[in-house]
């Protein structure tokens, strides 16, 4: 039977070009609106472990003690936790992913009004809603590298985005010395039963079945970035906050 991978297909993966993030509701469904997330090109790196329930072992021995019968049941993914750095200090980034309080500079000073700082939330603090997180990158074929023919029947998806439909994240551990300094954050990624076609409502459009709502990672391909951004209203990655697509 033919495959029906695209462009008949392996693909490989490597570097990260890009993070987007998206808010949710308390019910987790994806907040469209002002302000309702961010697109990066500043994160560095990430990893996504799996945090496993152990599949139980049936044994079974008859009275002379052999055994009559084995059977090992396949590890579950109970989450993602979720782990890596950036190497922009983006404060509207910032309170999207960790929650927390933004600080603005006040009246009569070169930044009034703007955003110039963030404090992490308090142990008294409400829980921030979680968000979603879509790291995405770069694909090459086997024998092709980066190097295919858009229409072609080698083409393939040029990039994969790494979906995470529902996080609780934290600001990580935080050093300081001499040269450049990283944000970290830690975390994890559950399945998201509300994700429907995500805060860039770009799922829909991008695969044929529904988002797996059992899933704590989702994978797929995308044609090229600028489709990505441009589904993100934008033309390219930036700071600071951006809207989500208005509710239709």
């Amino acid at each position: 039977m033919a495959t029906a991978l695209a462009g008949s297909q392996a693909i490989g993966q490597y570097d990260v070009c890009i993070l987007r993030a998206g808010r949710l509701n308390a019910d987790c469904s994806p907040y469209y609106g002002s302000n309702g997330g961010i697109i990066t090109a500043g994160i560095v790196d990430m990893t996504a472990s799996a945090e496993l329930k152990a599949g139980a072992n049936v044994e079974l021995e008859n009275g002379c003690g052999e055994l009559l019968l084995n059977v090992a049941k396949r590890d579950r993914v109970k989450f993602r936790n979720l782990s890596g750095s950036f190497g922009l200090f983006d404060y509207e980034m910032m309170e999207i992913l960790f929650g927390g309080h933004l600080i603005h500079g006040a009246a009569g000073t070169d930044f009034a009004g703007e955003v110039i700082g963030w404090g992490e939330p308090g142990i008294d603090d409400d829980d921030p809603n979680p968000c979603v997180l879509e790291v995405i990158v770069k694909n090459a074929g086997k024998g092709l590298g980066a190097c295919q023919t858009p229409g072609s029947s080698t083409d393939y998806p040029t990039y994969t985005g790494y979906i995470f439909p529902k996080c609780a994240l934290t600001f990580g551990e935080r050093s300081f010395a001499q040269g450049g300094q990283t944000l970290t954050f830690t975390g994890k990624s559950e399945q998201n039963p509300n994700y429907g076609s995500g805060p860039w409502r770009d799922w829909d459009n991008t695969a044929a079945e529904v988002f797996p709502t059992t899933s704590p990672m989702v994978m797929v391909g995308y044609d090229n970035l600028a489709a990505i951004l441009a589904t993100s209203g934008l033309s390219e990655a930036r700071v600071g906050y951006v809207s989500t697509p208005a509710a239709s």
